[in-house]
């Protein structure tokens, strides 16, 4: 008959004798069924669970009834599963600075061609409401400052027209400077030659300067 009954093991003419096994492993006698806890110890010990031989280290079977030795338990590393990273939040995209690729000269230009058309209306503005006679003359100024503005749109965005508009401001500025500067001479009027000479030399530099092939580059390539 078989000695291992629900999971329990018979010692068969020995007593299981161990140097360092536990209280109850060693009062297990021949004969008597082992606990749990006695087979368990047993089967980590070197003797044969049907006979109470010992078995030499590494044989698989036992050299005196022959049943199958039980090798030890081993025991198994405790592995630690890394969790996954959680998932970080999503950098916000970084806004790059919008550059000024305008020339220096167009920069200028821009400038200028605001404080002139603000000046001319506000000139023409006063000559409106001061003087009758002076009336045709002012509604003439706030016209020349407000057309002013066209080039300097055309300028700010590298308009192809920009070009065209800013050769006809220059020869605008340019012929009002000359009529300043021929109507101050008789008699002398300082400040009418004075804004005539202005106007001539900022036409005519508008003129020179969108000859030049750094705005013709800037109005005509396409970035």
């Amino acid at each position: 008959m078989d000695d291992r009954v629900h999971g329990r093991s018979r010692a068969a003419g020995c007593t299981l004798e161990s140097k360092g096994g536990s209280a109850e492993a060693k009062r297990a006698k021949c004969g008597e069924r082992l606990t749990n806890s006695a087979l368990a110890l047993a089967s980590r010990l070197p003797y044969c669970l049907n006979c109470g031989k010992e078995i030499p280290p590494g044989a698989k079977f036992c050299g005196n009834c022959g049943a199958a030795a039980q090798a030890p338990p081993s025991a198994s590393p405790n592995v630690t599963t890394p969790s996954p990273p959680l998932p970080s939040a999503p950098t916000p995209p970084a806004q790059t600075a919008r550059t000024d690729n305008r020339p220096e000269g167009i920069r200028l230009f821009v400038t200028i061609d605001l404080v002139v058309s603000i000046l001319m209306i506000a000139f023409g503005a006063l000559f409106v409401l001061l003087s009758a006679e002076g009336a045709g003359l002012g509604a003439f100024f706030i016209i020349v400052g407000g057309a002013t503005f066209v080039p300097r749109y055309g300028y700010s965005n590298a308009k192809p027209w920009g070009i065209r508009a800013g050769t006809a401001k220059g020869v605008v500025y340019a012929l009002l400077g000359l009529l300043f500067t021929v109507a101050s001479i008789s008699p002398l009027d300082v400040i009418s030659l004075v804004l005539g000479v202005l106007g001539i030399a900022y036409g005519a530099l508008n003129i020179y300067y969108l000859t030049k092939p750094v705005p013709k580059a800037y109005f005509y390539v396409r970035r």
